[in-house]
């Protein structure tokens, strides 16, 4: 079996999402292709709530500050670290549920499955054969670790 498109995305982490956004500009005519969970590793567990738990971080830091704003008791605050977390994983839970929604969205135009590079303009995904005029890469990355070193 076999379809063509006018383009196909590889990924659906953040640069696949920004990638389907402008190809959307241009043309209904694509296919995002992604393997694993539907949610970017970054809004679920990496860049997005670590930068939310920065920024309480910074927040509780100021404090040292506030004497010099004529503002006292800054001494006397402390952090509820429960409720930190609740804060961050309530903005995580909003940051993925975009991300999660594109499959639905998307329809047969969601593609759930590992893609292989055939030639210029072909790849196969879980069976079928895509064609297309253009393909756009953006399948994340994994840490790596050199063994020889």
């Amino acid at each position: 079996m076999s379809r063509k498109v006018d383009t196909v995305i590889v990924g659906a982490g953040s640069a696949g999402l920004s990638a389907l956004r402008e190809v959307r500009r241009y043309t209904d005519d694509f296919v995002l292709v992604n393997d694993g969970h539907w949610g970017t590793t970054c809004a679920a567990v990496g860049c997005m709530p670590s930068k939310a738990l920065i920024e309480a971080a910074n927040a509780f830091h100021r404090r040292h500050d506030f004497d010099a704003f004529g503002i006292r008791g800054a001494e006397a605050l402390r952090a509820d670290i429960p409720a930190v977390l609740a804060r961050v994983r309530k903005m995580r839970d909003g940051f993925v549920k975009g991300p999660e929604a594109v499959p639905e969205e998307l329809g047969k135009r969601a593609v759930s499955g590992r893609a292989r590079l055939l030639g210029p303009g072909r790849l196969l995904v879980s069976g079928v054969e895509i064609e297309a005029r253009a393909i756009i890469l953006a399948p994340g990355s994994r840490p790596g670790t050199c063994q020889r070193l």
